[in-house]
């Protein structure tokens, strides 16, 4: 009787384990729609020091999926996943796509380039890339948009000075324009300017914002962005907040957070789908990280995943 106690017992512990609300640190989120696609620096399961692997969440649970595959970036509507494999810690070159609905992986080899980052187009038919020239510019970054239909790569920026920070980028819903974070100079602690340029004609514009990380939204409106910003005297507040940036009036909008400083920053943020929702990444002060989720203008924070995964690289796609 005893034992048949315990086994039921087991089972119940087993299925609240499963079901995202044990000891994983993972929360249900009601009305969740999609997926976030997440790197885990903590897979679990091997014996060396680098242990990646790509997961995501869908509102009820994290699931693991591929075992040294990183940054994975997937496509608006869910079905294509932009992906690096690694090998106890070395990246091998150029990208994989894997095709979820198939199950078909597609290595495309592009050696001329140390690829950094990168992100589908909004019609998920390119990809742009963050990435360096091999040989004597390997340290000059510029950013790319690749075809993996015909294997064309365009590169869209012109950096002349080396190891200048390129941070997350983000398409336009148009697909037209690219907004991104660069450094001002070589020194971290000079700040990020956020520049918009014209993938056809490579036209820039400098928006008043400093950070590492940007996603534009899928109405194309705003552009949220983390990191620092400036006061409207042109000082820079270094700060760890989202900032939201309307495109048609030129204002932005510091988003809410919890006024106690139990953490240090939020850090790469990307859009739900349908532009109600922001994902990001919440640095605790021991330097732990943790995946939150908040509606569109700051309010109703939810914490989604605490940080057992040791979370990098989010995309959230349908």
């Amino acid at each position: 009787m005893c034992r048949k106690i315990i086994n039921i017992l087991l089972c119940f512990s087993m299925l609240f384990l499963l079901n995202g609300c044990g000891d994983d640190g993972v929360k249900r989120s009601t009305g969740f729609k999609g997926k976030v696609y997440f790197e885990s620096n903590r897979f679990g399961g091997e014996s060396y020091k680098v242990n990646t692997g790509t997961c995501y969440y869908d509102g009820k649970r994290v699931k693991k999926l591929y075992r040294h595959y990183e940054n994975p970036q997937i496509s608006s509507e869910g079905k294509k996943l932009i992906i690096t494999k690694s090998d106890k810690g070395r990246l091998e070159e150029g990208l994989r796509v894997i095709d979820l609905e198939v199950g078909r992986e597609q290595h495309y080899d592009i050696p001329s380039l140390i690829i950094l980052k990168y992100k589908w187009s909004p019609k998920n038919e390119k990809i742009g890339i963050v990435a360096a020239e091999r040989g004597e510019n390997n340290y000059i970054y510029d950013i790319y948009i690749f075809d993996p239909e015909t294997n064309d790569l365009k590169k869209i920026t012109d950096n002349k000075v080396p190891k200048i920070f390129i941070g997350h980028f983000s398409f336009s819903p148009d697909g037209k324009k690219i907004a991104y974070g660069m450094g001002k100079t070589q020194k971290a602690e000079d700040g990020r300017i956020v520049r918009i340029i014209d993938v056809e004609t490579g036209k820039l514009k400098e928006l008043p914002l400093s950070a590492s990380n940007v996603a534009w939204s899928p109405d194309g409106k705003t552009i949220a962005a983390a990191g620092t910003y400036y006061e409207p005297d042109g000082t820079m507040n270094i700060g760890s907040k989202v900032v939201v940036y309307d495109l048609e009036t030129g204002t932005y909008n510091v988003l809410p957070r919890p006024e106690e400083k139990v953490y240090q920053y939020e850090d790469e943020i990307c859009y739900s789908p349908d532009g109600t929702k922001i994902a990001f990444i919440r640095v605790e002060n021991s330097g732990a990280k943790s995946l939150w989720m908040m509606d569109a203008d700051g309010s109703n924070r939810k914490l989604l995943i605490y940080d057992g995964y040791q979370i990098d690289s989010i995309s959230w796609g349908e």
